[in-house]
């Protein structure tokens, strides 16, 4: 008796609900084109400016990249200098035992961690038991 109606939306208020959504929607997509724009325009009326910028940025690339690979070839000498521990000895041994099983218990990249292929490398190193993929090696 007390209890309300339920009736359905009318056409004007789902247009009223929706319409602001979308409006919001297409501006966060659409965000990023006018600071190209800007950036486009600034550099037609700076060019000096822009190519500054231009090497600044190709300059930081480079850094990054040459401390990416610093950083990649001292985590793989502290990987090299610990000692492998029981779970890793345990699954080298299992896959030289029961070759079959190497399907299941797969190595990854040293590097990048991504899962062994018939493409990885093994390290030519006997003593070492790192493996690199393709894009790595």
């Amino acid at each position: 008796a007390c209890l309300p109606q339920p009736t359905g939306m009318t056409r004007q208020q789902y247009v009223n609900t929706f319409l602001p959504l979308g409006a919001l929607a297409l501006l966060c997509l659409a965000q990023v084109y006018p600071f190209r724009l800007r950036r486009a325009i600034a550099a037609f009326y700076f060019p000096k400016r822009e190519k500054t910028r231009v090497l600044f940025l190709y300059n930081k690339l480079l850094r990054q990249r040459k401390n990416f690979l610093y950083l990649q070839r001292g985590r793989v000498a502290r990987q090299a200098r610990q000692s492998p521990g029981l779970g890793t000895l345990l699954r080298q041994w299992c896959r030289r035992r029961w070759p079959w099983l190497r399907r299941y218990l797969r190595q990854r990249c040293t590097l990048c961690g991504t899962p062994e292929t018939p493409r990885h490398q093994p390290c030519p190193n006997p003593d070492c038991s790192a493996s690199y993929c393709e894009s790595c090696w």
